[in-house]
C-alpha cells in the first residue's frame, strides 16, 4: 500500500475484524489508583446494555493492518516524510493558536521542522492554524537533562518564538499538592510537562503539538538495542557483523560520563548467546541429578508477604496477540509491547492529565495510524542500522532538521531530574 493511499484512507478508518473479548480476560488486572475503578485497555469499547450487562469489543489491532512497504529503502525514506508530514498537517487543523512542547530531542524537533515544512508548502484553501510559531522550552540549568541549546537550535531552524522557563527544585515543592490531585495516579512527578502547559496556556496556547510515540514506534530506547535488536543479532544464529555495530550503536546511546553503565560485549554476549544456550543444558542436568540423587534443596521456611511471588501484569491487546507475535523477532514484539501496553500508554494518560489540568489539547503527529502501520511494517535495518536509532526518522529529516540534532547519537530520555534535586 502506497503512502498516498494510506493519505487518502486517513477518513476511511474501518476495522474488518471486530471481535468480542470475555470481559473477566481484561478486568482484573486493568487497575488504577481509584478504588472499583478499572481502565479500559487501549484499541476496546465497552457496551452497556440495559440490563446492566457490559461486553468488551475489540475493534482495533495494529496486526491486522500492516502494509507493504517498498523494497528500496530510500523509496520505504520518501514514503515515511510523505506520511509524517500528512500527520503533521492534518494536526494543524486549528482555529486556535498552536504551540510545540520542545525539549531539543530528535522527536519533538522534527514535529515542529515537519511543521514548518508544511507551513512552507502550504496551498491555498487549507484550514491551518495561523498562529502556529511559539515554542515551550523547560530549562534544566545545571543538570545532565538540560537540552535548551538544541531546542533553540531548533526554533531558529524554524524562525519561531522560543518560550524557555527555568525549572528549579522548589517549584515541586511549590505546586506538589496541586500536581497530585490533579495527577490522580501513583507515578513519577513530571513537573517539567505540568510547568510547560501551564506556560502555555498562559501564552493563550490551547493546542500543543508534541512528539510522543516517536521512541515507541521507531526503536529509540535503550533496552529496543539492548535487550531486542541485540538478540536478534546473536540468537538463533549469531551474526558478528551485526552485534558489533549494534553494540557501537548501544554504547553511543550514552553520555560519554555515563560510560561505565554501557553494557560491555562481554555483558550482550552473556546475556544473548551464552545464557540462552546454557539454560536449557543446565536444566537436564538439575533434572536428572535430581532423579539420582533427590532433592538437596532444604524447605523454604520463609514466612511474610515480602516473600510472595508478585503476579505478572496482564495486558491484553499483546496476550490475545501472542501466537502471532511468536513468528515476529525480538525487536518487532519489543516495540509492539512498548507501544501497545507499556511505555506508550502510560506516557499518554500521564501527559493527557499534566496537559488538561490547564486545558491544552495535545496532538500527537507519531500516533498517526497510518504511520504506525506503516512504522511497524518495516524492517529491523529500516529501524536500527547505519549508525543510528530511528534511522528512517533521521533520513526522512535530511535536509530539514539541523544535522547537529539529526545526527546526535546520545540519548537522554524525558527530562525529571527530581533525583538530581532530591539528592542536591
Amino acid at each position: 500500500m502506497t503512502a498516498r493511499r494510506l493519505i487518502e484512507d486517513e477518513n476511511n478508518l474501518t476495522s474488518p475484524n471486530n471481535h468480542r473479548v470475555k470481559t473477566q480476560s481484561v478486568y482484573p488486572n486493568a487497575k488504577c489508583g481509584l478504588k472499583r475503578i478499572k481502565r479500559l485497555p487501549g484499541g476496546y469499547s465497552l457496551g452497556v446494555r440495559k440490563d446492566g450487562k457490559m461486553a468488551l469489543k475489540r475493534w482495533w489491532n495494529t496486526l491486522d493492518h500492516l502494509v507493504e512497504v517498498p523494497w528500496r529503502y530510500e523509496d520505504q525514506v520518501e514514503q515515511f516524510q510523505e506520511l509524517f508530514f500528512d500527520a503533521c498537517r492534518i494536526r494543524m487543523r486549528s482555529d486556535v493558536p498552536m504551540g510545540t512542547s520542545l525539549s531539543g530531542g530528535l522527536d519533538s524537533s522534527s514535529v515542529l521542522c515537519a511543521v514548518a515544512e508544511v507551513r512552507k508548502r502550504q496551498t491555498s484553501g487549507e484550514r491551518l492554524a495561523s498562529d502556529w510559531q511559539n515554542a515551550f522550552i523547560a530549562s534544566y540549568p545545571g543538570t545532565q537533562q538540560d537540552e535548551t541549546e538544541y531546542a533553540l537550535e531548533a526554533a531558529r531552524a524554524t524562525g519561531v518564538r522560543p518560550f524557555v522557563f527555568e525549572m528549579q527544585p522548589h517549584k515541586v515543592i511549590e505546586h506538589l499538592d496541586e500536581i497530585l490531585f490533579q495527577y490522580e495516579e501513583i507515578s513519577d512527578i513530571h513537573i517539567g510537562p505540568w510547568e510547560m502547559y501551564r506556560q502555555e496556556r498562559a501564552h493563550g496556547i490551547v493546542v500543543s503539538l508534541d512528539g510522543h510515540a516517536g521512541d515507541e514506534a521507531l526503536a529509540g530506547y535503550w533496552n529496543h538495542i539492548r535487550d531486542a535488536a541485540v538478540r536478534d543479532a546473536l540468537w538463533p544464529i549469531p551474526h558478528p557483523v551485526r552485534f558489533w555495530a549494534l553494540h557501537r550503536i548501544l554504547r553511543e546511546m550514552y553520555r560519554p560520563e555515563a560510560q561505565d553503565s554501557a553494557p560491555t560485549a562481554r555483558m550482550l554476549l552473556k546475556q544473548h548467546l551464552i545464557e540462552p544456550l546454557w539454560k536449557p543444558l543446565s536444566g537436564m542436568v538439575h533434572r536428572v541429578k535430581t532423579r539420582l540423587l533427590g532433592s538437596s534443596r532444604p524447605p523454604d521456611r520463609r514466612r511474610g508477604w515480602l516473600h510472595v511471588v508478585p503476579r505478572a501484569p496482564v495486558f491484553p491487546a499483546v496476550d490475545n496477540d501472542a501466537f502471532r507475535l511468536r513468528k515476529r523477532s525480538a525487536l518487532f514484539r519489543a516495540l509492539y509491547q512498548d507501544f501497545h501496553a507499556v511505555a506508550l500508554p502510560t506516557n499518554l494518560r500521564d501527559f493527557d492529565r499534566l496537559s488538561m489540568a490547564h486545558g491544552v489539547e495535545v496532538r500527537a503527529p507519531f500516533c498517526d495510524w497510518r504511520l504506525v502501520t506503516f512504522a511497524f511494517s518495516l524492517p529491523t535495518s529500516s529501524l536500527v542500522g547505519n549508525g543510528f536509532t530511528k534511522r528512517i526518522l533521521r533520513d526522512a529529516m535530511k535536509g530539514i532538521l539541523p544535522d547537529r540534532i539529526r545526527t546526535r547519537r546520545v540519548k537522554l530520555g524525558f527530562a525529571n531530574p527530581t533525583g538530581e534535586w532530591l539528592t542536591g
